[in-house]
This record gives C-alpha cells, structure tokens and sequence, in this order.
C-alpha cells in the first residue's frame, strides 16, 4: 500500500513522526499555552489562513508590496479582522526596486534570476516593522511570520525591537539559493541566535528546479523561552 501511494505522488506517516504540518504545528504552540496578542504577516500573498484559524482571537496585521493581493489583502480583513498595509518590510523606510515574478509569489526586492523569469519592476514603499509596532497600539506578545524571498536579513534590521517582543518566529528560509543573494538557511539561523531565537519546528519545504530542497519553513522560539525543555 505504501509503494501503491508513493507512486501516486503521496507518502502515509505515523501520527507521532515529529514532522507536523503549519497548521498542526500552530496547534502544538496553542496547547502549550502560546496566545499571540498580534499577528504580524510580512509577505501574505493570497494570506496563511492556518495561522489566522488557529489563533483567531489575535490582531491580524498584514504588509504585503504587491497590490496584485489587495483583493486577498481586504478579504482576510474582512473575514478574520485586523488590518493591512501595501508595502514591503524592510530595513529602513523609503522605497525599493522590486522585481515581480511571473508567478507574483517569487517576486523580491532581493533576488535578481527570479525562479519563472521577471514580469516587470516596479518602485514599491517600504516600512519596518519597528516603525509599524511603534505607531500601532498592538497587544502583546507578536506572532511574526516573514516570506519576503531572501530580504529577511533586512527585515530584520528594522525589526529589532518588535522581535524583542516576539515569542514565535517563523519564516520561509532558503537552503540553496543559486542566484547567491539571499541569505540561506546556516546564515539565518546564526542570525536569528543573536536576536536571542533558536530553530523549533520544520513546517513545510520545497524543492528547486534540479531536484534539491531549495527552502523550508522554519518556526524559531525564544531560546530561553516558554516553549524549550528545561
């Protein structure tokens, strides 16, 4: 049965193998008493609706560069609250150059050979997350979820005190970029130990073109935090 599956492109694993799915894993942080005051989505796309789901009594605070998603932007709003703004995150306000991809999901301010080839580029705002949590009135502690195609390292520099107030970060991370200039996944990890925040859950991943796993969604804690066995 299981060869069966795995030629049809499927794979059945015990309900106790540690891999866990976005939404199972959302639902682990919840039964460990995790209640996020406020969600921060920096990259939304077409939205996360497992996150918004599971926590949904959170505010809801999305930042997404492409008004390609304003129609997704104002639905989510509409449905699960909270608000959104058209922009990208970044490291200091101002604007950016940033290449939209033929498939709008691989667009970057970062990456220059954009997996599907360049649509076009277009001159987009960018605003930081610290300047976002200091002029809203935002419950604590944060959720903050960040696909930004290889800008988190600057995400991060304009977020150092929002992540300060963070107790769960989960970002999609490259594992191999072949372009070389996005930060991949031994660099961010590093980077995120010295804002204080280690590696907790593996939630999804993909390959690339050639058939290596190209990046992988990554759940960080704090280190010293709730959510770590003593």
């Amino acid at each position: 049965m299981r060869a069966l599956l795995y030629k049809l492109g499927y794979k059945v694993t015990r309900r106790s193998y540690p891999l866990r799915t976005f939404r199972e894993s959302m639902q682990q942080l919840k039964e460990k008493g995790f209640y996020p005051g406020t969600i921060i989505d920096a990259g939304v796309a077409d939205g996360t609706r497992d996150l918004y789901e599971v926590f949904p009594e959170a505010h809801i605070v999305l930042v997404e560069p492409l008004r390609e998603y304003q129609s997704d932007l104002e639905r989510i709003t509409a449905q699960y609250g909270g608000e959104y703004i058209v922009a990208a995150a970044g490291e200091k306000v101002g604007e950016s150059s940033l290449r939209i991809g033929n498939d709008p999901r691989k667009s970057s301010l970062i990456r220059s050979d954009l997996r599907g080839g360049v649509a076009a580029t277009r001159t987009v705002p960018v605003i930081t997350l610290d300047g976002l949590i200091d002029k809203g009135d935002y419950r604590r502690p944060y959720l903050i979820k960040i696909d930004v195609e290889g800008a988190e390292l600057a995400v991060f520099r304009g977020a150092t005190n929002a992540l300060r107030h963070a107790d769960v970060v989960i970002l999609e991370v490259a594992v191999l970029d072949r372009g070389g200039t996005a930060p991949e996944l031994c660099e961010v990890t590093s980077r995120m130990r010295d804002y204080g925040f280690v590696a907790y859950d593996i939630v999804g991943a993909a390959d690339g073109q050639h058939g290596a796993l190209a990046h992988v969604d990554v759940v960080f804690v704090e280190e010293h935090g709730r959510f770590r066995p003593i």
